[in-house]
């Protein structure tokens, strides 16, 4: 039986979102093309919020207001909710990104 390949439309991802796109799809056997559509958006999602923590590191974590008084950065938001649907977008495709949370009680107690 002929091994099917993920449907690349790729168009618009930088090259390490790229390479992520295919790693993410070798290692997990995406194939179908709403994996594929779902791990696209989440990757996009996660450049936008990748932009957003640039400009902040730049601009720092706080500014000031017309009237002088310090504010949180906007775009502090524009990243946690870019961030929020990378992180949907692994779930909805059952990836387990990152180390398994550790069973039973905390080490010392």
């Amino acid at each position: 039986m002929k091994k099917r390949r993920p449907i690349e439309r790729l168009s618009g991802l930088s090259a390490s979102s790229k390479r992520l796109f295919r790693t993410l799809c070798a290692e997990y056997g995406i194939v179908d093309t709403g994996g594929c559509e779902t791990l696209r958006s989440g990757l996009r999602s996660l450049e936008q919020a990748e932009a957003a923590e640039a400009i902040v590191r730049k601009d720092g974590r706080m500014l000031r207001d017309r009237f002088g008084q310090r504010r949180a950065h906007p775009m502090l938001v524009v990243a946690r909710d870019f961030r929020s649907q990378w992180l949907t977008a692994l779930r909805q495709l059952n990836l387990a990104i990152g180390e398994p949370p550790k069973v039973g009680r905390p080490e010392g107690a």
